[in-house]
């Protein structure tokens, strides 16, 4: 039996409005009052995401930083990972090089190499306001991941230079939104922080579903027993799923939820 469902935020839980519906919205009370306990896992960090929780009526535990930081609802931190000094410091590098705009992550901040239209994008998207900081502080920092915030077909061009390195072990590459191009510490994905607040509750892969829609969402859909892709999602990702449910505009996470109750 399904007894917890991970669920991704943008572009699965959100619609295209990045608002929850009140379909969405009634269908997780309902899933709460059964019993279904909700975590939502996201590349956001702690303080974008705890408004969407608190627009979902949503409470429990939090996968965050695409997998890089976990924590339950007590505030219990069941993993948390960081990328190597030299990482960051040598992506920074590449960003002040190149004129990218990077975010570095912490669990409840951001920190940001430059003001840009892109970081003013990302502040939009995100409701997230970055601490600006010159790159001889900001390659000091710990970072939970790192992100660039580029053009699609850019970040595109950084994901197959990158993607040799991230094989070398330096860092895991995923991409959250075409914007988006995300360096997370080695072995480090969504798959691995649902699992670890998986097994803090005591369950195994086969009582936890999780719905996701993009590529960053790929290895916790394959770990779940029960996995699940949006229709508006990245082909890659339903290629994996179990199941593929209507898109984040046609209430998919409130359909996939009434599919586990139903099969209680």
């Amino acid at each position: 039996m399904i007894r917890m469902l991970a669920i991704d935020i943008d572009g699965t839980l959100l619609n295209s409005e990045r608002r929850v519906t009140e379909r969405v919205r009634s269908s997780l009370q309902v899933a709460q009052s059964n019993g279904l306990i909700i975590c939502l896992a996201t590349g956001r960090l702690i303080p974008t995401l705890l408004p969407i929780a608190e627009e979902a009526d949503v409470s429990g535990p939090v996968v965050t930083c695409n997998g890089a930081y976990a924590e339950m609802e007590d505030g219990e931190t069941v993993f948390s990972a960081n990328l190597s000094q030299e990482v960051v410091a040598d992506l920074l590098q590449y960003a002040e090089s190149n004129g990218i705009t990077a975010n570095v992550y912490q669990p409840r901040r951001v920190l940001s190499n430059r003001e840009s239209p892109m970081l003013d994008l990302y502040r939009s998207r995100t409701g997230a306001n970055p601490i600006v900081l010159p790159y001889e502080e900001l390659a000091q920092e710990p970072a939970t991941k790192m992100i660039f915030i580029n053009e699609p077909s850019a970040n595109a061009s950084d994901l197959d230079l990158f993607s040799s390195n991230a094989t070398d072990g330096k860092f895991h590459l995923t991409v959250s939104e075409p914007i988006y191009l995300e360096f997370l510490p080695p072995n480090v994905n969504k798959g691995i922080g649902v699992k670890a607040v998986a097994s803090r509750l005591g369950l195994d892969a086969s009582e936890v579903a999780a719905i996701g829609d993009f590529h960053n969402d790929r290895e916790m859909i394959e770990w779940a027993g029960l996995g699940a892709a949006m229709a508006s999602g990245a082909q890659a990702v339903k290629q994996v799923a179990d199941i593929v449910m209507p898109s984040n505009d046609e209430d998919g996470v409130a359909i996939f939820i009434e599919h586990i109750l139903a099969s209680r």
